[in-house]
């Protein structure tokens, strides 16, 4: 039986060994816990290709794309884009940069870490509409999972802040107008799973509490608790990759 999802590369049997890459997707509003998640990821497995990029002077047509695996640096590159937006760095950076990817380590997997206004949806969007070589990026690998990471200490504050992007400097174009509780919140509902990283201040009661909002938040998601001060990065590996949690369709 042929997939029907929109997603699934054009051909692809249901039950046939897929030789794809798998690409992991790792979103947040805390920066550093994120990295931190990603970090240990590639502990784990020092083949793994983590790319992110600066958006710092995005409004200005310029990204700083950087690729590294466990072993150090790979890429450091200043990118001038024609139009100074996320959305363009996706189309015009973050996907093609996927693909070249695939074609040059073959047989490695991926993880895409997003900036903290960035919303996986938007990647999920471009994923299935923007061509790279005139193929969606899914002919060359398959999205493995959407991974959201949540920083107990902050994620009360960052859903009760009334502050908007502009205000932080952190917009991720000149039209947006989004709030900071509105990204979290996105970010958080389109997971399919959620990283709790930490503890609460106020402790493990409350700590356990924020598992049970966010279960409510994205009760379709796969909840991971870890321990900030103790990381068994074979274990969270184990949780977060060859999942095969993303259902398109």
């Amino acid at each position: 039986m042929m997939s029907t999802s929109p997603l699934a590369p054009a051909g692809t049997v249901i039950g046939e060994a897929d030789l794809r890459p798998s690409l992991t997707v790792l979103s947040g509003f805390w920066p550093a816990t994120t990295y931190a998640v990603a970090r240990a990821l590639l502990a784990v497995d020092p083949s793994l290709l983590l790319v992110r990029h600066d958006l710092t002077e995005v409004h200005t047509g310029a990204v700083q794309r950087i690729v590294r695996d466990g072993n150090g640096l790979l890429e450091d590159v200043r990118v001038h884009l024609a139009h100074g937006c996320v959305s363009c760095t996706l189309r015009e950076d973050v996907l093609p940069t996927l693909a070249r990817l695939t074609r040059t380590h073959p047989g490695r997997d991926l993880l895409l870490m997003l900036l903290e206004a960035v919303e996986p949806e938007a990647v999920a969007a471009a994923c299935a509409h923007c061509l790279v070589d005139g193929a969606p990026v899914t002919d060359l690998l398959h999205i493995d999972s959407y991974v959201t990471v949540v920083d107990a200490e902050h994620l009360i504050d960052g859903l009760a802040t009334t502050d908007d992007l502009k205000a932080l400097g952190i917009h991720a174009a000149t039209d947006d107008d989004r709030a900071v509780a509105d990204v979290v919140v996105r970010q958080i509902e389109y997971a399919d799973t959620i990283v709790l990283w930490g503890t609460s201040p106020d402790g493990e009661f409350d700590t356990s509490r924020l598992a049970v909002l966010l279960d409510r938040m994205a009760p379709w998601a796969t909840q991971v608790r870890v321990d900030a001060d103790l990381v068994d990065t074979h274990a969270l590996s184990r949780r977060l990759r060859g999942t095969r949690r993303h259902r398109p369709d």
